[in-house]
């Protein structure tokens, strides 16, 4: 049975869509990458499967919805932060919230590859690789589980500080998405800001952003995360 997804009942800060604007619904499978939202083509794609990993998904994607933005131009303008960084940092606040909601992305929301690539990733000694699969699995089924593979990896390339890197890094997002929980969703406008899309909820992903990019900044100047 397809599932209900009613897309266009999600209200956003600063969105002036009305409720019957059309969105396009595309089925996908659960594999990472497939699942995706473009807000402003008003664009879905999700699993339809009524099991709790798809019910996960689609969760995670109409949470896109609610509280990223539209448009990341202004964001970049600001020249805080790369792109990248913050389409990884948006993931890791998306994670965070389901988790606080109830949706719990850390127990249904994972990938089968998501081990396999962080244990390549330190084997190789790919340290920007190691910092994407960190920030992309964090809050979900396999956060701990890729930090494990990473000490593997480390160990099997003989370099056990990319493991305590890895290690390091993960306590850093925790203990950022913590320290800003009051913030998580905020629709508020930034102070100054003259676009309500540039909200207080997203400025916590992009102070993120920029720890994320300091991150690959060291990997870059001394070879060591």
């Amino acid at each position: 049975m397809t599932p209900r997804i009613l897309p266009e009942f999600i209200r956003q800060a600063g969105n002036t869509r009305k409720v019957d604007d059309i969105w396009n619904i595309h089925r996908s499978s659960t594999d990472r990458g497939n699942p995706k939202t473009c807000i402003e083509d008003h664009t879905l794609y999700v699993p339809f499967e009524d099991e709790e990993r798809a019910r996960c998904i689609r969760a995670h994607e109409m949470m896109h919805i609610r509280l990223s933005p539209p448009d990341l131009k202004p964001w970049i303008k600001r020249g805080k932060a790369t792109a990248d960084s913050l389409m990884l940092a948006e993931e890791c606040r998306i994670n965070e919230v389901l988790n606080r909601e109830g949706f719990r992305a850390n127990e249904y929301l994972y990938d089968e590859t998501d081990e396999i690539v962080a244990q390549r990733f330190a084997e190789q000694k790919n340290l920007e690789g190691v910092i994407r699969i960190v920030a992309a699995t964090y809050g979900t089924a396999n956060q701990d589980k890729v930090l494990n593979k990473i000490r593997e990896g480390a160990a099997n390339a003989g370099e056990p500080s990319i493991y305590e890197g890895a290690r390091d890094l993960l306590k850093t997002i925790e203990g950022l998405l913590d320290d800003q929980s009051s913030y998580l969703t905020s629709d508020r406008p930034l102070r100054g800001s003259k676009s309500t899309r540039t909200t207080r909820g997203f400025s916590v992903s992009e102070r993120l952003a920029m720890v994320l990019d300091q991150y690959k900044s060291i990997t870059k100047e001394g070879g060591k995360i």
